[in-house]
């Protein structure tokens, strides 16, 4: 736990257990890690990890021998903890990052993972006007058009009843030409994004 604190950075993942079997081979924790971030390839940016099946090993035995309280420690730390259930199925506990755990924006992988995706669409959108166009009030409405397209598309793309889209809204709050370098568009979008649902809160009231 004190390991994983330690790197305090949303862009770095300290996996746990250090050692996972496969079938009686008891294989180092970097199988795992690459079994991870296969998981993360194969579903959308805004789908979450925490308590999702992990394939390909049989046995965590060093995550077993820990309490639920020791555990929840090493989670607060930053420690992406890999166990297993009584039925022998394999699954992460809760998908966070070394960053803060409580800012909620530091410590959700899927967070960091989902907001990277969209920041590499905007970046691939204003892209291809780069040095073939000029700063102009044309080529600011032709982008300006652009950048709402841009958002309709990141709330519907990959959009599912479970997950809502990447973008829950955005707004373009200003877009503009920079007051420093004249061959520069500045711009601030805010930007809504899901949050993964970890918990219920429920009152009975009688």
């Amino acid at each position: 736990g004190k390991d994983a604190g330690a790197y305090n950075d949303r862009r770095i993942r300290a996996v746990w257990p250090d050692q996972i079997e496969t079938s009686g081979t008891v294989q180092e924790g970097y199988h795992l890690c690459a079994a991870l971030s296969g998981l993360t390839s194969g579903v959308v940016p805004h789908q979450g990890l925490t308590r999702l099946a992990v394939a390909g090993f049989t046995d965590v035995q060093r995550t077993s021998r820990f309490s639920k309280a020791q555990l929840d420690t090493m989670a607060y730390a930053g420690t992406w903890i890999v166990m297993q259930n009584p039925q022998g199925d394999i699954f992460t506990r809760h998908a966070v990052t070394t960053g803060s755990y409580s800012d909620i924006n530091q410590r959700e992988e899927m967070l960091t993972r989902n907001v990277d995706s969209i920041s590499y669409r905007f970046k691939d959108f204003f892209d291809p006007y780069i040095g073939i166009t000029n700063v102009t009030p044309s080529m600011a409405e032709v982008i300006d058009i652009g950048l709402g397209d841009l958002i309709l598309t990141l709330q519907n793309e990959f959009f599912t009843a479970n997950l809502g889209g990447q973008l829950i809204d955005a707004e373009v709050v200003t877009f503009e030409v920079s007051t420093i370098f004249k061959d520069r568009y500045v711009a601030f979008i805010e930007v809504e994004v899901p949050y993964a649902l970890n918990n219920f809160e429920i009152h009975l009231v009688v």
